[in-house]
């Protein structure tokens, strides 16, 4: 049944551009549900929690703030996307030097925090700004980017 249903998608689609709408909706939830994001959601909501520790809390504060990380991890997933179609690749669809790259800074990383060795990590010189509806959206722009090769 699936099968046939994967072979006629284009059809369904063509007669009803609805359906489209849907799919695309049920595979984004599907996609969600995998543990990699099931890992953030905590992160997530003690971010929108923690906001109400200075200014007003409740629903409708809490609900401001979901929205404003969503549009964060949207714009990133968009320019992310709009990369992938413009160089005709997939994201995370890497090859050559940068999959060692990243897997020698995975290994000097790993061996500095057994204490193999030391070396003093670099600090930004200003406090970015994690409150309000700017501190959601910088933590959307964040989450977003963390969690696409999951999704």
């Amino acid at each position: 049944m699936l099968d046939t249903f994967v072979a006629n998608v284009e059809q369904y689609i063509h007669a009803s551009p609805w359906l489209a709408v849907l799919v695309v909706f049920a595979g984004g939830a599907l996609t969600a549900t995998n543990p990699c994001v099931l890992a953030m959601i905590p992160l997530t909501m003690s971010f929108v929690a923690g906001q109400g520790k200075e200014r007003k809390t409740g629903p409708l504060w809490a609900f401001t703030f979901s929205v404003v990380f969503v549009l964060g991890l949207s714009v990133t997933y968009t320019v992310l996307g709009v990369m992938a179609a413009l160089l005709g690749t997939l994201y995370g669809d890497v090859s050559g030097i940068w999959t060692w790259l990243v897997a020698a800074v995975c290994l000097v990383m790993g061996l500095h925090l057994l204490g193999v060795f030391s070396f003093p990590i670099p600090s930004l010189p200003f406090q970015p700004r994690t409150q309000g509806a700017v501190g959601a959206l910088l933590m959307g722009l964040l989450f977003g980017v963390v969690s696409a090769p999951c999704a």
